[in-house]
């Protein structure tokens, strides 16, 4: 087997990560070579020239955003990902039941215990992504969540990004176009997501979302309260995220459909998978099972039916 593996250089910080991969790929004798991410070829850009130069499989270092981005060069392909955790939160690892711990990860590539399975992901404009479009007080949580900061407090960063956009946040009008409906609400923040994992310790958006059943999940956050905290931290606390009801007066609002628009007075920004996207209007659509990803065998029939 072929192996290119995508690093990005400021993941990861003191990890010895050349020493790890070798280590695990001399064991099974994988051919394997590297590639750097830079300002001026990005994770995507990198595993497209991959393919074309015939590696049989991709593998990404790094944070979401890195391994996001690798994904978007590898959709539509049969080229798979393996993923190898290096960032801050590795939502998408954890969505997986991926292990965090990069030695653990790296045996899984062209190892007997791991398989290629298919995923969902999500467009938007001309990007395709892994997790969620964030509109609204998401957004600007994101933009809170400085490297300086993520490189000092760790996933403790978007806790505190969060605790003081809530404080500061006021709704605005939305209107959401999801396939055949028009939702108007107002609301702090609109988020399109295909993976519910938001972080560590179990902690998930509420509802039965999954990167394996063709559909986007839209959850309208109202308001900053008590109520939307709760709904919110269900997943930590209980193990798992009732599903929020869809009355006037939630505070999350739930949604599920294949095509959205959404559009805020005044514009708000956006992002995807923790990079910037501007500002609305903006439209999403699900990609049904269109990236292939490396993940423990003994987790397949379980994540199909998540």
């Amino acid at each position: 087997m072929r192996v290119r593996v995508i690093i990005n250089p400021a993941a990861g910080q003191a990890e010895p990560v050349l020493a790890e991969l070798n280590r695990a790929f001399a064991e099974r004798s994988i051919a394997w070579d590297a590639a750097v991410t830079s300002a001026r070829r990005d994770a995507a850009a990198l595993a497209r020239e991959a393919v074309r130069e015939g590696v049989e499989l991709v593998a990404a270092y790094g944070g979401d955003g890195t391994i996001s981005s690798a994904a978007a060069g590898l959709v539509g392909g049969e080229v798979p990902l393996a993923i190898l955790p290096g960032g801050t939160n590795n939502v998408i690892a954890q969505a997986l039941e991926i292990p965090l711990a990069l030695a653990d990860a790296a045996a899984l590539v062209g190892g007997d215990q791991a398989e290629a399975t298919w995923i969902d992901t999500l467009r938007v404009g001309d990007r395709h992504a892994l997790i969620r479009v964030g509109v609204g007080a998401d957004a600007k949580m994101i933009e809170r969540s400085t490297r300086a900061r993520k490189d000092r407090l760790g996933w403790l960063a978007y806790l505190i990004a969060a605790l003081e956009q809530a404080a500061v946040a006021e709704p605005v009008p939305f209107t959401v176009t999801l396939d055949d409906r028009v939702i108007e609400r107002e609301a702090l923040s609109c988020i399109v997501t295909n993976i519910g994992r938001i972080g560590r310790g179990g902690l998930r958006l509420p509802g039965p979302i999954s990167p394996f059943d063709g559909a986007l999940d839209v959850l309208l956050i109202r308001r900053a309260s008590l109520e939307a905290a709760r709904t919110l931290c269900a997943g930590l606390l209980a193990g798992d995220a009732p599903s929020p009801e869809p009355q006037d007066d939630a505070a999350i609002v739930y949604h599920r459909g294949t095509r959205v628009r959404v559009d805020a007075t005044p514009p708000q920004p956006a992002q995807v998978d923790g990079e910037s996207l501007g500002t609305t209007p903006l439209e999403v659509t699900v990609a049904p099972r269109s990236l292939r990803v490396v993940t423990p065998r003994a987790t397949q029939p379980a994540l199909a039916e998540a």
